[in-house]
């Protein structure tokens, strides 16, 4: 199953989310563009004209939904046969994180006024249903809980969760992956493996504590789940914000 995305003229751009255990993979060509087990795969786009550009909006902010869009942004970038366009510039904090995408930034970056009408815009869901240059309706990324539709632009959502609420069918869902640093830092302190497992889980399973951290963003839509989990002698801890 595909979800299609109506476009101006006959031609259909399909997004077909794809969850996958190594490296960034897009297709067609089955590309796997990095032999590195860090950046966990969420997704794959197929576009069926090859000179059509998919755009991602770029927000400047250290969080997680910025994130997303890069990761996004940088699984197009290692596509064969799809062409990266990027509107604004991600915070210079993911230069070190994600070097590909970052040293590809002078040549992907372009401006409004230069999109086609054929191109295919991401953005977050903090940016309106609106045209964006000659874009009618660009693709709205939900990456929180706002701006479900209702409106004439398709949208995509980040996890299972929000699809339910917004009616997006799950082959609409783009789900990113784990931050590469976090990633590495749980291959060289716990002992993860390529495949998900993890050296000594028994090990790892006998160090375990009863506590939970909650980003204060979080704090109050958490607060029925808190009270049963202090019931249930776990510790809730809310944090402001984590260190990285």
């Amino acid at each position: 199953d595909v979800c299609q995305h109506h476009l101006p003229d006959t031609a259909q751009f399909y997004i077909m989310p794809q969850i996958r255990a190594t490296g960034r993979e897009i297709v067609p060509l089955a590309t796997r563009a990095s032999r590195m087990f860090t950046n966990v795969s969420h997704f794959t786009l197929l576009s069926q004209l090859l000179r059509r550009k998919i755009v991602i909006q770029f927000l400047g902010y250290i969080t997680g939904g910025p994130e997303a869009l890069v990761q996004l942004a940088l699984a197009v970038h290692d596509a064969h046969g799809v062409h990266l366009g990027c509107l604004g510039q991600p915070n210079p904090f993911y230069a070190a994180e994600y070097p590909d995408l970052w040293n590809n930034m002078p040549k992907c970056s372009m401006a409004v006024k230069s999109l086609s009408p054929h191109d295919l815009v991401v953005v977050p869901e903090i940016t309106q249903c609106a045209p964006i240059g000659k874009v009618r309706a660009p693709n709205i990324w939900l990456l929180g809980a706002s701006n479900m539709g209702g409106d004439s632009c398709p949208r995509l959502s980040h996890n299972h969760w929000l699809a339910r609420q917004a009616f997006i069918p799950n082959n609409a869902i783009l789900s990113p992956y784990v931050t590469p640093s976090i990633v590495k830092h749980a291959v060289d302190k716990a002992g993860l493996l390529p495949n998900g497992s993890f050296k000594n889980l028994s090990d790892l399973a006998s160090q375990k504590q009863p506590i939970v951290l909650v980003d204060s963003d979080s704090a109050f839509s958490f607060a029925s789940v808190s009270r049963q989990l202090k019931d249930a002698n776990v510790t809730v801890t809310v944090v402001k914000g984590y260190s990285r």
